[in-house]
């Protein structure tokens, strides 16, 4: 019985033309996010690049220039003084565009520039290695760097960055961006009817009249609702890094990367600091691959939306007016995203919000600890925000479904 209520309710879902709506605009912001961060990574790969440091080392230049032509006009000491260092500062930045000038012909000819700038990297990290004058928490970072660099040389891999664009970078950086407030304003738009647009006498009578339970009426709702979005969402992203890996490549995936790193108080000049500073765990963290951060990320993107379900169930189910339920949704969630940033003793609570973890990539890395300046919220503990969150919504929303409209019978 339970199974035909979820087909019923699913083909009721897709049946609905604000579902189709909001995919559409789920769909428009993909494409719209994946243009932007095209554009960004375009212009980020030209003023990398020599021709684009070039251009920023003209442009110093001329902006050098303009400052000797008005140092000229003071009739002052300090402002010979300033013409001098503008003219040393001028002959440095003409003999780095030499250099890189140089650089461009060089490399032109040369496929295995990214391997000699690897071994050239090396060798400066192994010689830092050596000196006494660095710390040991820099020495760890040292290290840290070295397997990334190992990695590269001796599987002939050339870096990808972080920056380029191509469907892993792309995924990463979107789950990112849209797990701060988009996915679970988003959703709360979707679910704003879920239980309160059955909440009407004629729909609520003719749905507990029927020879079954209440229970299973709202928990086929909750899972036809979850396989929705998860589908909607999950699919469509997941066909997005595939489509626009088919065509930069997914070798991206393979790069190395650190996930799980930790983090402690660091009392080391705390007085000087006003207080001991969040500093990362040495040696913590595992050297994994960018693919393996991606899937990680998105497992927990899943789970996030779960609770994000959850919750807007529980509002719904609160209200009978799905405009209220949709609207008290979107400024809980916008609200629960913006005044932690604004005031530090909400900031201090906010770690058991679960709209604090959209950004799962950042639970993943490990690096959620400086989000909130806590050493204690770790990957486990977002996992259990968001598993304990799920439960109470539903037990609540279910407990205010069962109460609502004729007699249980």
């Amino acid at each position: 019985m339970i199974f035909t209520l979820i087909k019923n309710e699913l083909i009721k879902i897709f049946k609905r033309g604000k579902t189709w709506i909001v995919f559409a605009l789920f769909a428009l912001t993909i494409v719209g996010m994946g243009v932007i961060c095209y554009k960004e990574a375009k212009n980020t790969e030209y003023y990398q690049s020599p021709e684009g440091q070039i251009e920023s080392l003209k442009d110093s230049i001329k902006y050098s220039k303009s400052d000797i032509e008005y140092y000229k006009t003071v009739n002052e000491e300090w402002a010979k003084e300033e013409i001098t260092n503008a003219e040393s500062r001028i002959k440095e930045l003409e003999q780095q565009i030499n250099t890189l000038e140089e650089k461009i012909k060089n490399n032109k000819d040369n496929p295995n520039a990214w391997r000699e700038s690897l071994e050239e990297e090396k060798k400066t990290i192994e010689d830092n290695l050596k000196d006494s004058s660095y710390s040991e928490n820099d020495k760890v970072s040292f290290k840290e760097r070295l397997k990334e660099i190992n990695i590269y040389l001796d599987n002939n891999m050339k870096p990808i960055e972080e920056w380029e664009f191509n469907g892993i970078n792309y995924g990463i950086k979107f789950i990112a961006i849209i797990g701060t407030l988009i996915l679970a304003a988003g959703i709360a738009v979707f679910m704003s009817d879920i239980v309160s647009g059955e909440c009407t006498p004629p729909t609520l009578k003719f749905l507990l009249v029927q020879p079954i339970s209440r229970g299973k009426v709202i928990l086929s709702k909750f899972i036809a609702v979850v396989i929705t979005v998860v589908t909607m969402i999950g699919g469509l992203e997941a066909l997005v890094v595939a489509g626009i890996s088919a065509f930069t490549g997914f070798d991206a995936g393979k790069m190395p990367q650190y996930i799980g790193k930790a983090f402690k108080w660091d009392y080391t000049n705390a007085a000087e600091n006003g207080g001991p500073q969040l500093a990362e765990v040495a040696g913590s963290g595992v050297l994994s691959t960018r693919w393996m951060y991606l899937l990680e990320s998105f497992g927990l993107q899943i789970l996030f939306i779960i609770v994000c379900c959850a919750f807007m169930f529980m509002i719904s189910a609160i209200f009978k007016s799905s405009m209220i339920t949709m609207a008290v949704s979107v400024i809980l969630c916008v609200a629960a995203t913006i005044i932690p940033e604004m005031s530090q003793t909400i900031r201090a609570i906010s770690r058991f919000f679960f709209t604090s973890y959209g950004n799962t990539t950042s639970l993943v890395s490990g690096y959620c600890a400086m989000n909130f300046n806590n050493p204690n919220v770790t990957l486990g503990f977002g996992v259990i925000v968001m598993i304990a969150t799920t439960i109470v919504s539903y037990i609540i929303g279910h407990i205010i479904f069962n109460k609502k409209g004729l007699a249980n019978r």
